[in-house]
């Protein structure tokens, strides 16, 4: 299955968008699909957000949420993230098998301190 249909793209979000935190208003307007994991991805703190990078190690995971969002809310996450500058959103596959639009940073990981929960 495409990640986008009708307009629409599933996004795997993690961090401030999750429900409960304060960026998930921005989603309030989209489905929640469900809760779902990535495999071969690191969570690493940036002190104040949340950052996560692929790796080749496909024992880290990363544990986050499916919205279904419509363009102009995937616009807003688009400046959210800071893409292309900050942050690139990329294509990857869930391990339910969701594809997953994912936002993704490639600096140096040593950088940041790794984050055990997510």
């Amino acid at each position: 299955m495409d990640q986008s249909t009708k307009g629409k793209t599933r996004v795997f979000v993690y961090g401030t968008l999750k429900r409960g935190y304060g960026n998930n208003s921005l989603l309030s307007k989209s489905e929640f699909i469900g809760a779902d994991t990535l495999k071969g991805y690191k969570m690493m703190s940036k002190g104040a957000f949340p950052a996560i990078f692929k790796t080749l190690d496909e024992y880290f995971r990363v544990y986050g949420e499916v919205y279904e969002v419509d363009d102009s809310t995937l616009e807003i996450l688009d400046y959210l993230e800071g893409v292309p500058n900050h942050y690139r959103r990329v294509t990857a596959e869930t391990v339910s098998g969701r594809v997953v639009e994912v936002y993704v940073q490639d600096e140096p990981k040593e950088r940041y301190k790794m984050v055990t929960g997510g």
